[in-house]
């Protein structure tokens, strides 16, 4: 199992913890548990992505929830990293090889600092899930959910991209996870935004914004709540 790549806060002076034996032990009660949950996730009409930020003092981890097709005009990526020539999407051969490389390749024009820090952003994990089975999208453990979820059976006929909604989670770390943040898009058009914030797992606001191409969102700092353990620790009990 590749499709997990589980990075939790700085612990024993280890950067990154991996999760996959952990992801690969909880896959099936992750399906279950998404699969019977209600819809939800970006719009369905226009250009848009919908964000969750779950922020605590070491870490800002961030899911992204947006139609599939949309991936070169929000990311400038082209949707050959999860297809084949044909425009199809191969589950078993996701399952295969991974999502991580291209993970990065998803947001390898995305920058984001803090004051004049440029910050590393690392994939954790891509998703694709059919427009008619969306995933909820409006908490943390959501976007975990719907990021990991990876062992879906291969259909007899593999679905079109066009036909896929995509969930991503990817993971910083600034000097202050609570500290004002400021996120730039390569977006080649404008595009809808839908912002979830929380903070220790507590929410904090849902703002919606109009962007221009070549986006910059600005992230204002919020308070700590609570002790600082990421939405993965806290979705796996760990």
């Amino acid at each position: 199992m590749r499709n997990v790549r589980g990075i939790a806060p700085k612990l024993n002076n280890q950067r990154e913890i991996p999760l996959r034996q952990i992801s690969a032990m909880c896959a099936s009660w992750v399906l279950a548990v998404a699969l019977s949950l209600a819809s939800g996730g970006a719009s369905a009409s226009g250009t848009g992505i919908s964000l969750i930020l779950e922020r605590t003092g070491q870490s800002v981890e961030i899911f992204t929830n947006l139609r599939a097709k949309d991936l070169r005009a929000i990311f400038g990526v082209d949707a050959l990293g999860l297809t084949g020539a044909d425009g199809r999407v191969s589950y078993g051969a996701l399952r295969t090889a991974g999502t991580f490389d291209f993970g990065d390749t998803v947001v390898r024009d995305v920058t984001v600092s803090q004051g004049d820090q440029e910050l590393l952003l690392e994939a954790m994990s891509i998703m694709v899930h059919p427009l008619d089975n969306e995933l909820p999208f409006e908490t943390p453990i959501d976007g975990a959910i719907a990021m990991s979820v990876c062992t879906v059976p291969d259909p007899l006929e593999p679905p079109d991209i066009a036909d896929l909604d995509l969930y991503g989670g990817f993971i910083t770390y600034p000097p202050s996870g609570y500290g004002a943040l400021t996120i730039t898009f390569p977006n080649m058009i404008p595009m809808e935004m839908e912002l979830l914030t929380y903070s220790d797992g507590a929410f904090v606001e849902r703002t919606y914004l109009e962007l221009p191409a070549n986006a910059v969102v600005h992230l204002p700092a919020v308070a700590a709540r609570d002790a600082q353990r990421s939405v993965l620790q806290r979705l796996f009990a760990w």
